[in-house]
Parts: C-alpha cells; structure tokens; sequence
C-alpha cells in the first residue's frame, strides 16, 4: 500500500510548519497536493500512467468521444493518445488530418463516406475514423490517463510509491511559497531537479530493456505533441 492523501497532507503539514487539525490550512495542502499531482502528470509521458482503451463504432459511426474508462474497466480518463497505437482487429490506423480528410472527399462529415476503416482522426476531442464503418468496429489504442483529483484520507495517487517523493516536494514548494517560506527556491530547486530524476530513470529503463519510445502523441484536445517523451 502506498502513501494515502492523508499521510501525504501530515508529511507536507510537517515541512512547510502547518497545522493540519486547521481545516483551512488542510484545504489548502489538498489543493496544493493535486496541483502537484497535475504538474507531474504534464511533465511528459509516464509509462507508469499509460493504460490500453478501446471504443466501439457501431455501423456508420463516424466520431467517438475519448473514453472515460479502460478496457480493464478502471475510471481512467484518457486525455492524450499514442498515435502509433490506434488499430482494428486487423489493421494498423494511420493519422489523418481533418483537413486532408476534407480533401479527399467532403462529405466524410455526412457520414456518407463509408468502407474499410484505414485511418483515424482527432476532431475536437473526439477519434474520428476514416471511411466511415459500415459493421460494428472496435478500435484500440493505448492513451495516458488523467490523475484523479485526491480527496478523502484514504485515497492514493496514481503516481507509483517510489515516488510520493515528488508530491510532497511539489505540495511543500507550494505551500512555502504562499507563506513567505525562506526555504521556498530551494525546495522549487528540489522539486525540479526531482522531476528530472524521474524523467532520467524512464529513459534509463526504456533504454535497458530496449522498448521503443512513442514517436507521437496526440493530446484530446488535438494538438499535435512531438519530442515530449523521455
């Protein structure tokens, strides 16, 4: 079992000299903590946080929104994709811009352009698929979740044990921060160089165990993101 919020908020109370019987001062390490939690999440693309997902395309489906749960059945909110991953039981996908779309045949956005799946696409949030299916179509691919948002005691990061260290460095810097704390760049300094610690142990293991990195990554939003991965 790893470090709950609980024992995470007592740990960053203890640093930055608060008071956690003090309901704000509690409130505020929770924010502080979950902020944290974002930032790490945003740092890049975490092997740790990647899980498989899938949507079902019934005929004539054109666009699906990126799906809230796994394939395992986990409440993981996919919000960025590994474009290098999309597929159909029997073929590969590959990425097509909306506009490229659009040029080989407008009216995809009717729905009208139907046969063999050969591509996907990202359209406001949602994968849209081209030619548009004419049976059932279960597409794969493996995505990054979002963190969810800490709020009871008992509740645990999807950040790996190893390293709560982080949450507690990007909490403490928070919290020293808003209060004046003299020791607030260095415990910045502390959380950055952390950070990096934890980008540099990735690319160690991906190195050692010889796994391709993504080349691509798509976030839900559809902005395109290279060079991110570690």
């Amino acid at each position: 079992m790893g470090m709950t919020l609980s024992d995470i908020r007592t740990e960053v109370a203890r640093r930055a000299r608060m008071n956690t019987t003090n309901a704000t001062h509690s409130a505020k390490i929770d924010f502080w903590i979950n902020r944290a939690q974002e930032e790490i999440s945003n740092h890049t693309e975490w092997e740790w946080a990647l899980a498989e997902y899938s949507l079902t395309y019934a005929a004539n489906d054109r666009l699906k929104a990126m799906p809230t749960t796994d394939v395992n059945g986990n409440a993981y909110i996919c919000k960025s994709i590994d474009n290098d991953s999309v597929r159909t039981t029997s073929r590969k996908l590959d990425y097509i811009s909306p506009s490229d779309i659009v040029h080989l045949n407008r009216s995809w956005s009717l729905g009208t352009v139907t046969g063999a799946v050969t591509s996907f696409t990202i359209v406001g949030g949602q994968i849209g698929l081209y030619k548009v299916p004419t049976t059932s179509t279960v597409v794969y691919f493996n995505g990054w979740r979002e963190p969810t948002t800490l709020t009871d005691d008992t509740d645990e990061s999807f950040i790996p044990s190893q390293w709560r260290e982080s949450l507690i460095l990007g909490a403490t810097h928070r919290a020293m921060d808003e209060r004046g704390h003299p020791n607030r760049d260095r415990e910045k300094r502390d959380f950055d160089q952390y950070l990096e610690q934890m980008v540099g142990r990735q690319r160690f293991v991906r190195n050692k165990n010889k796994r391709v990195r993504p080349s691509v990554v798509w976030h839900v939003s559809g902005r395109r993101s290279s060079n991110v991965i570690n």
